[in-house]
């Protein structure tokens, strides 16, 4: 796994590439805690890059995303692949999180 930082219309956006299972996940916990933390009410995931992701990296965002919800603001998810979204269909994560295209983009649903 590999992490990127940017912003978006003053917006924080973290990239990951790649897989994020097993070893990554404690990096990726502390990534999106920290990307929790910034005092803005719209983060970003990017994820239009994710090649595979485990359950536990799936409820990590469910819960990041209750987070920023609980503090009136909001995660939004950007670019999952038709495969990402079938990997998470058990969590049905894209369905719970504000998806959109990309960084920038209107919202899926």
């Amino acid at each position: 796994m590999h992490q990127s930082w940017d912003a978006v219309d003053g917006s924080p956006v973290l990239t990951i590439d790649g897989s994020i299972e097993g070893q990554d996940l404690a990096v990726f916990g502390q990534s999106l805690d920290r990307l929790c933390r910034r005092p803005v009410p719209t983060v970003m995931l990017d994820v239009s890059r994710v090649d595979e992701w485990s359950l536990l990296a799936q409820a990590m965002v469910l819960s990041s995303a209750r987070r920023m919800t609980a503090r009136g603001g909001q995660l939004v998810l950007c670019g999952p692949s038709v495969r990402l979204h079938a990997q998470s269909a058990a969590l049905r994560v894209f369905d719970r999180v504000t998806t959109v295209r990309s960084p920038g983009a209107h919202a899926y649903h």
